[in-house]
């Protein structure tokens, strides 16, 4: 038992708090376009969303910062991601969805915010896609519905023999028509 103690003490005790300092803030967009400010030390990288949003009208939910490649935390204090004789920072500002674009992982964190837009985003998405008759998926998104494909396949040869537009929406609709409602697989 003895040296695991050791071990753990160890890896509590090499965690020191940052002392407070003001420094540089250099960050960068991807275009190259630079944002320069002052902050502390202690303050953390979801201080600095605000500037960012103020500078290049970025969501702050979808704002994240990189240091050599490296995606760092929100919660982090830049002091962690500065040495003692160092009096800047330069940082990336990339573009992301929160939770990967996830909402089950936004969901388990109980993260409101990231829901409500990663939902808005999905629904946004859906209607693109479905009123898009070039969408690869559109046949087999209509089979799920409960359609065959010699069924599918007739309906959008019709309507493009017609001159009308073959999206997913009106497929169905034309699907729904001519066969009735299928039970979803």
């Amino acid at each position: 038992g003895q040296p695991n103690r050791q071990v753990e003490l160890a890896a509590v005790s090499l965690r020191v708090p940052t002392m407070e300092r003001a420094i540089t803030m250099v960050v960068s967009n991807l275009s190259g376009d630079a944002l320069e400010l002052q902050m502390l030390t202690t303050q953390t990288l979801k201080e600095l969303k605000p500037s960012c949003e103020e500078r290049w009208q970025y969501m702050p939910l979808l704002q994240q910062f990189l240091l050599d490649g490296t995606v760092l935390s929100q919660l982090d204090q830049i002091g962690e991601h500065v040495a003692d004789d160092v009096d800047t920072l330069e940082l990336t500002v990339v573009l992301s969805p929160p939770y990967g674009g996830d909402v089950h992982k936004a969901s388990l964190a109980g993260d409101m915010d990231a829901i409500r837009f990663l939902m808005k985003n999905r629904d946004e998405q859906w209607k693109d896609l479905s009123n898009d008759p070039a969408w690869e998926g559109r046949d087999e998104a209509l089979m799920l519905k409960g359609y065959t494909a010699d069924e599918v396949g007739a309906v959008v040869a019709s309507m493009t023999a017609l001159g009308e537009v073959a999206s997913f929406r009106s497929v169905l609709r034309e699907l729904g028509a001519q066969f009735g409602r299928r039970p979803l697989l």
